[in-house]
């Protein structure tokens, strides 16, 4: 239990902040509504007490691994490679330089591939 705000309050207010940072929610709660809550407002992983300290570990050694996608400077994917330095992407020999917005779109879908964004 948090002072002043509860833990979906937090939630919100990293990702309204545009941090990417991993989320993981650790709590006795495991009724699918709560579950639901937490996802929606963009938590990564949800785990319920009681818990193994070995699966705790698990889950925060696969978000920390995640991340670290997303704080590279290329991110490379079925043989394209995006590069945030100078915003291009590249496959084989060919390169073609993005504007920010579309370059910064395409890394976020490219660093999490299989997530889907409404």
């Amino acid at each position: 239990m948090m002072p002043g705000m509860d833990g979906f309050g937090l939630i919100e207010r990293i990702r309204e902040s545009g941090s990417a940072i991993p989320i993981l929610i650790i709590t006795a709660n495991q009724t699918f509504e709560f579950k639901k809550q937490g996802f929606s407002l963009g938590t990564d992983d949800y785990l319920t007490k009681p818990f193994e300290l070995e699966e705790l570990t698990w889950r925060v050694q696969a978000l920390l691994k995640r991340a670290r996608i997303v704080g590279d400077r290329q991110v490379s994917e079925g043989g394209f490679i995006l590069d945030s330095l100078s915003n291009t992407l590249t496959k084989g020999e060919k390169s073609v330089s993005l504007p920010k917005k579309e370059f910064e779109l395409l890394h976020k879908l490219h660093s999490y591939p299989g997530r889907i964004y409404t």
